[in-house]
């Protein structure tokens, strides 16, 4: 199965990298890492750090692969992350999507936005967020419920 896993620094990222390798099967998983780097208004593409995006994904790979994994690519892609999120997923053909969510209040979203939620609504393959509030929960998009009821 070809899974999709969005990175970046945070903990709560850690806390899903790591929930992920005990919940999947590192025999029959392939995984696809992504790392979204958003453009600020005025900020030229020479200033964006390209090396912090690849450690972050050499960390992540690292992580995965210490446990057993195979990580078939591991790639940072430009421009909005939920949308560069999604594009990713279709073009690897990724089956699919695990992302964390920061679990931010309701102000907090207003502003800044949910990446996690924003991959849910427009992703078309099956997604599930990984919760990082508290007692971590999971939410599953309707078709991986369909998927897992079928089973």
């Amino acid at each position: 199965m070809k899974i999709l896993l969005p990175v970046d620094e945070s903990q709560a990222c850690k806390n899903t990298l790591q929930w992920a390798a005990s919940f999947l099967d590192s025999k029959s998983a392939e995984l696809y890492l992504v790392h979204a780097i958003e453009l600020a208004l005025g900020v030229p593409m020479v200033d964006i750090d390209f090396k912090e995006a690849q450690a972050i994904l050499d960390t992540a790979r690292q992580t995965l692969e210490a446990r057993g994994f195979k990580v078939v690519k591991a790639n940072y892609v430009v421009g909005s992350a939920t949308e560069s999120i999604c594009q990713f997923a279709n073009d690897e053909q990724v089956d699919q999507i695990i992302i964390g969510s920061h679990s931010r209040n309701t102000l907090a979203k207003a502003f800044m936005g949910s990446i996690s939620e924003g991959v849910f609504k427009r992703a078309k393959q099956p997604v599930l967020i990984y919760r990082n509030q508290g007692t971590p929960s999971i939410e599953m998009s309707h078709l991986e419920q369909v998927a897992l009821s079928e089973r």
